[in-house]
């Protein structure tokens, strides 16, 4: 028996199969318009979508940021119960859980560094007068404070840097009190709170060296060591501390310099005779225990006597006087204090 014998009986109509002979063109309305719709999903689909409605409306920033995931997290949170209790959907309960669970992780990591950051009294004293005009704001300056060496009290007529001895290794800035600067035992200014004790060694003196100046406290008082080195590698990653750095203490350096100026231009040079210059320089030469430049030996060692004299004149009569009175017990401290005891250990009196 041949296939055709076999075969040849069976036609499409005994397997009622109909070929068409041209394709129809399909139905384009079907695929634009829904012939019915479903009914509306639970309310937490809804919700959920609300949620992610919002999260299109955040804004630029940190806080627009926290915004953002705190309100993903929100709709992702319904979309997991919506798949959970509605659907019944393993894959839409899992992904959404999944995803909810990661900007929760966010918003935690967002809050801690949106904290507010606190201070102790003086440093917030000294973040308020110095760094937040030039707008630092306060995580850059705990940034600096964690160079910080240490906060201590300097007694009064205690010498805290020693010309020759001291190693530049630190910044220091005074948070209370007054100290005096002196090079060979001449005072060369007066450094008050606010202000740095080395503020021109930060531009050109290397750590290994030596200050060229010693400083001496005329109160007791309060200062804010910074480790220099530390503090240079630190601010050096982020250019607009380095910069706020240099403007500060270029600053400083300027009203040294300024004040060096005054003192001695008044007095006619660098060798003052008379004036202003040569009042203030006896005067800071008595702390120091050394002739000023209008003093003799013995002159130097009842200044303490003198200084007292000036400040009781100046207290009798007040503000009357004109500049020359005033200068002349201007420093309310000095008059108290008797000659310094230069003798140094590594920088600190002993």
């Amino acid at each position: 028996m041949s296939v055709t014998d076999l075969f040849g009986s069976i036609t499409t109509e005994t397997l009622n199969v109909s070929i068409p002979t041209e394709s129809a063109p399909p139905d384009v309305g079907w695929y634009l318009i829904c012939p019915s719709y479903g009914k509306i999903n639970h309310v937490y689909f809804q919700l959920a979508n609300f949620f992610l409605f919002l999260s299109y409306l955040a804004p630029s920033g940190l806080g627009g940021l926290l915004y953002l995931r705190a309100t993903l997290a929100v709709g992702l949170f319904f979309l997991w119960l919506w798949g959970y209790v509605v659907l019944c959907s393993l894959d839409t309960f899992a992904w959404n859980f999944v995803c909810m669970w990661i900007n929760v992780g966010h918003v935690i990591y967002l809050l801690w560094t949106l904290r507010p950051i606190r201070f102790e009294k003086e440093l917030e004293q000294v973040y308020g007068a110095t760094f937040a005009p030039l707008n630092v704001n306060r995580r850059q300056f705990q940034r600096v404070l964690r160079c910080m060496r240490a906060i201590r009290s300097v007694s009064c007529r205690e010498m805290i840097i020693e010309e020759q001895a001291t190693r530049v290794d630190s910044l220091t800035l005074v948070l209370s009190g007054q100290f005096v600067v002196s090079q060979g035992g001449k005072a060369l200014h007066v450094v008050s709170r606010d202000q740095f004790l080395d503020s021109p060694e930060w531009f050109s003196v290397l750590t290994d060296d030596y200050f060229q100046v010693s400083v001496t406290s005329l109160q007791e008082s309060r200062v804010l060591v910074w480790h220099r080195d530390k503090l240079k590698l630190n601010i050096m990653e982020d250019q607009f501390l380095k910069a706020v750095f240099d403007n500060v203490l270029g600053r400083d350096v300027v009203q040294k310099l300024l004040q060096v100026d005054r003192i001695f231009s008044s007095g006619g040079g660098l060798v003052p005779g008379s004036g202003e210059a040569a009042r203030f320089l006896d005067r800071h030469s008595t702390l120091l225990g050394t002739p000023g430049p209008n003093r003799s030996p013995v002159e130097t060692r009842s200044g303490v006597r003198d200084a007292e004299r000036i400040g009781e004149e100046g207290g009798r009569t007040g503000g009357g006087r004109g500049e020359e009175g005033r200068d002349e017990y201007e420093d309310q401290t000095s008059w108290r204090l008797l000659p310094i005891d230069e003798t140094t250990k590594n920088g600190t009196r002993v």
